[in-house]
């Protein structure tokens, strides 16, 4: 009997090969999972797009919310589509190729593609922008996100992350903020602020914003940070004392900096260490020349802050080299500059009943703590704006009055009792001033006129009080005559 089978089954295998062409078992062709990518995140959908394989008659999208549990979402016929309308939060994809039963191969699938992740959510920034407000020391970064009418302004995020960076440091989050802690709403934008206070420490600050969707107490970013200009918090003004030849440069000490340049004319002309906050440039000459300074602050070799712009050009830097007579002087002398020569015209004496109406003056408008050079510009502005321009009849009334008792008692004159009374208060605080006596304009147009000088490390500077009422608003304050103009020295002028 166990012949006769073995000899039937050779029978056959024979009768197979023969044929040839029947397999033991029927196989289908291999289905192969495409590759997929993310083709374009938007605040509610995402574009997946993947290669084309063969066999295939359709492809199966899976998604789930924890990259685990997938579920079938829908099927596609071409090799991209879009998923939407879904809640905001972190998801992940995968695509299998798929054939019908139907068709050559019979109901096949592949296995998953790739796994992508996507953000539905996530809201763009449309800008942002920081301003610094010197006197709460506090940068304002501001920016703003699309609104939607009816939307909340949670739909999309959860909120939003402030990043700064300081002296180019690393960027370290120091803010999250509530989407719906806006300022205010119109009909495009959420407006968002978040103030940053920097305790007024000079530096350079780089703010960024983001916002994210928060899955499982992680924070998922779709859209790249906002970057804003950076900002420079100041070292501030600059004091600078300018004598002829030199000019000290001071400024606020700080602790925090490794040391200065300091700049003349955008030059560089000195290197002082952190620990200092003076430095004396020498070889100037004030007299003919103008001079701006700045300085720059470093910190392990980064310029990270710089002072503002400083001009020898200004007549409180003046002002503070001017040293006080080493006795109080009672008289003002007129020098005349008409002709070639300066001579002296007149002199003027501080009687007892003038310094009374200066001290009476200085007493109801001079404040507690005031420099002689807050004094000394606080009267020149008040002899501009509150005298009056007087002539004819009114001025004959007055004429025969001293410079002091004209412009502070009875606040009317002209250029000489303006001008004479100005110096009268600069020698009442203790400084050499004169009365000068020549012409304004040029050699072929010119017109008298009166005004005040004071001396200031060996020079004569110009001090002109002017009238708003009668000529506009102008007036001089320690000034070169270079750069004041149109005064006439000894027949020429004045340069």
């Amino acid at each position: 009997m166990k012949k006769v089978f073995l000899k039937s089954i050779s029978v056959f295998l024979c009768i197979v090969c023969i044929l040839g062409a029947v397999p033991l078992c029927a196989s289908a062709a291999e289905v192969y999972a495409p590759v997929v990518s993310k083709d374009y995140e938007g605040l509610d959908y995402v574009d997946l797009t993947w290669n084309d394989t063969y066999p295939v008659d359709n492809y199966n999208v899976y998604l789930s919310s924890d990259g685990y549990n997938f579920s079938y979402y829908k099927s596609v016929f071409s090799n991209y589509t879009s998923i939407m309308d879904l809640p905001k939060g972190r998801y992940f994809a995968y695509v299998t190729s798929k054939t019908s039963s139907a068709g050559e191969y019979g109901e096949q699938e592949s296995t998953p593609s790739n796994v992508v992740d996507f953000i539905i959510g996530d809201r763009s920034m449309q800008y942002i922008y920081t301003d610094y407000d010197e006197n709460s020391g506090n940068i304002n970064v501001s920016w703003s996100s699309y609104y939607n009418q009816g939307e909340s302004a949670d739909k999309y995020s959860d909120g939003y992350m402030v990043f700064m960076s300081q002296n180019g440091s690393e960027y370290k989050c120091v803010a999250t903020i509530s989407p719906n802690a806006f300022s205010s709403v119109n009909s495009r934008y959420y407006e968002y602020t978040y103030s940053y206070y920097t305790g007024k420490v000079p530096s350079k600050y780089s703010f960024a914003v983001c916002s994210f969707v928060s899955c499982g107490g992680v924070n998922y970013y779709q859209f790249d940070a906002q970057y804003a200009e950076d900002i420079t918090v100041y070292l501030g003004e600059l004091t600078l004392t300018t004598k002829t030849k030199s000019e000290k440069i001071k400024w606020k000490k700080y602790n925090c900096f490794d040391y200065y340049e300091i700049y003349q004319n955008d030059k560089c002309v000195a290197i002082v260490a952190g620990d200092k906050n003076s430095y004396t440039v020498k070889g100037v000459n004030n007299y003919k020349n103008d001079y701006n300074y700045y300085i720059k602050a470093y910190k392990n070799s980064i310029c990270v802050s710089e002072s503002y712009i400083a001009t020898s050009d200004v007549g409180e830097a003046r002002f503070r080299a001017a040293k006080k007579c080493k006795k109080k002087k009672n008289k003002v002398t007129v020098v005349n500059t008409r002709t070639k020569k300066n001579r002296t015209a007149w002199t003027v004496y501080l009687s007892n009943k003038d310094k009374k109406t200066l001290k009476k003056f200085a007493k109801k408008h001079f404040k507690k703590g005031w420099s002689d050079m807050q004094k000394a510009q606080y009267t020149l502005e008040w002899i501009n704006e509150k005298v009056d321009y007087v002539k004819g009849a009114k001025f004959n009334k007055i004429a025969g009055l001293s410079y002091v008792d004209a412009i502070f008692n009875k606040k009317a004159g002209q250029c000489l009792q303006y001008n004479g009374a100005y110096a009268m208060m600069l020698t009442y605080l203790g400084y050499e001033a004169r009365i000068v006596q020549g012409w304004r304009g040029t050699p072929k147009k010119k017109w008298s006129h009166y005004w005040c000088e004071i001396k200031i490390d060996g020079k004569w500077y110009l001090m002109e009080t002017g009238n708003y009422k009668d000529s506009g608003d102008w007036s001089y304050f320690c000034a070169t005559y270079r750069n004041a103009g149109g005064y006439m020295l000894n027949g020429k002028v004045a340069k």
